[in-house]
């Protein structure tokens, strides 16, 4: 199939606490978004907060090194058998049944419904449904 790639990142989309980039005279910098108003949303990047419209704002793939950066650890439940992979973090799991395809995953979480998806996750969307599972923000 065509793979989609963001370039921006609607403005409902975000919560404060989120991980996207911005662009700055030409550069893609990594920032926390830390406030929004009605059109614009307020990014610290590099130690400066900026006011960025939605079509300055990109998303940030989800990779296995974001997903150390938020303390998760590879699972190693015998259970996957070699052909699915595993994050885990307290009681809540990222699952790719295909270790292959991180096009589709699924979360887990005790006392909270799975949550199946068909497209790769970017950062900012992933930190909003573990917040929606948990109760608890990971920045």
């Amino acid at each position: 199939g065509i793979k989609y790639l963001r370039t921006m990142v609607p403005i409902h989309e975000v919560s404060n606490g989120n991980w996207v980039q911005v662009s700055l005279d030409g550069q893609l910098l990594t920032g926390k978004v830390l406030r929004k108003s009605v059109e614009r949303i307020g990014v610290e990047a590099e130690g400066e907060l900026g006011w960025y419209f939605p079509v300055d704002v990109s998303p940030i793939p989800l990779t296995e090194d974001w997903l150390m950066f938020f303390d998760f650890k590879k699972s190693t439940d015998p259970a996957l058998d070699g052909v699915a992979k595993a994050y885990e973090h307290g009681p809540f799991v990222l699952h790719f049944p295909d270790k292959n395809d991180e096009a589709h995953s699924v979360l887990t979480c005790h006392g909270s419904h799975d949550k199946e998806f068909h497209h790769k996750m970017d950062v900012h969307e992933f930190q909003n449904h573990y917040h929606e599972m948990t109760k608890v923000f990971i920045e």
